[in-house]
This record gives structure tokens, sequence and C-alpha cells, in this order.
């Protein structure tokens, strides 16, 4: 364990207690960083992101699009800095790597025109699932945190449950994905 002078003692203790002081602390952490960093990341997460190279905001930014360290340092990596401002989820849905949405965005095509040339072969996520009774698997939705309307209606639109995940994830409705997946399969260079 660390000792504390009764400065660091009154420093810390009136935010955290002795253990997770020596936990932050045994983390490389200053009162101030672990302050930064508590509000969204326990030490060990805290950890992982710093020596990643990000701040809490950037490693705050990426874990609220879903992207853990090692994917975020990818990302990072191709030249996306914000996931949200940058739509990585989206590039993520459309089952690009980094490298090759930074290959498109470069290139200066926007988002909704790299749906229209990604392969039919693609992830199940732009192929369109049989018709089926949404009975048949309301409980999996449920599971999945999808309101049973919209659970539906994504079922009624011929979309998997793991499709239905990584489109929500990229936050376009299921209209829009519908759309998406629609213009894809309508393009006749597929063939």
């Amino acid at each position: 364990g660390f000792s504390f002078a009764p400065a660091d003692a009154d420093q810390w203790g009136g935010y955290f207690s002795p253990d997770i002081v020596n936990h932050w602390r045994s983390n490389g952490f200053s009162y101030d960083e672990a302050v930064e960093w508590c509000e969204f990341f326990s030490p060990d997460d805290a950890q992982r992101w710093s020596l990643a190279g990000f701040t809490p905001g950037q490693a705050e930014a990426w874990t609220a699009e879903n992207f853990n360290t090692d994917e975020a340092e990818e990302w990072r990596d191709a030249g996306f800095d914000d996931p949200e401002q940058e739509f990585v989820s989206v590039w993520t849905a459309l089952g690009l790597t980094p490298d090759a949405a930074a290959s498109y965005r470069d290139s200066g095509l926007k988002i909704s025109s790299v749906a229209i040339e990604i392969p039919v072969d693609a992830p199940d996520l732009l192929n369109r699932q049989s018709p089926r009774s949404f009975e048949d698997e309301a409980e999996e939705w449920e599971q999945d945190d999808f309101l049973r309307t919209e659970a539906q209606k994504l079922v009624e639109l011929g979309f998997s449950l793991r499709a239905a995940n990584a489109w929500r994830r990229a936050k376009v409705s299921p209209e829009d994905a519908a759309s998406w997946r629609e213009r894809v399969f309508m393009d006749e260079s597929w063939e």
C-alpha cells in the first residue's frame, strides 16, 4: 500500500475511501487525474484508456459508442478522433474496417453514398431476412432492450436481431436502415 501524509489523506479522503485511493494510486493516478476519470471509469479501465493515449473525455466518447480501447485505437490510428461526429458506429455497421472507412472518407464520399458501394455479400446487417412472425422471437428482442413496437417493425422490415443491434448502435433509424439496405439491393451493378 501507499503511505499518506495528513494533507494527502485530507485531499483524497474527501472524495475516495482508502481502498479506492490505493487502487487509483497503484494505477499511477494523482488525485486530480482520479477525479477526472472516476465519473465513468474504474481505476483499471481508466489506466487502459490512459495508457492508450486517451483523455477521460475521449475515452468516454468512445465507450458511449460501444467501442473498447483496442477498437478505439484502431479507429484513431486511421484518423477518426471523434466517434460520434465522424459516424464511426455507422462505418462499423456498414462492415468497414477503420482503414477502409478512412479511404472512403478521404476520397470525399459521404456515408450514404458508401452504403450503395457495399457488396451484396456484406454481413447480415444488410441482408434481408425472410419475413417471419414477431411472436417467434419477441423474447430475444426484449432481452436486447428493444421496445416491442420497435422490434416488431424491424422484424417486419426483415432485419435479424444482430443486424438491428448494429444499426441501433450506429444510431440509424429502422426506416433509414431499410432504405439503405433496399438501395444496395436495387443497384444492378452488383449482380
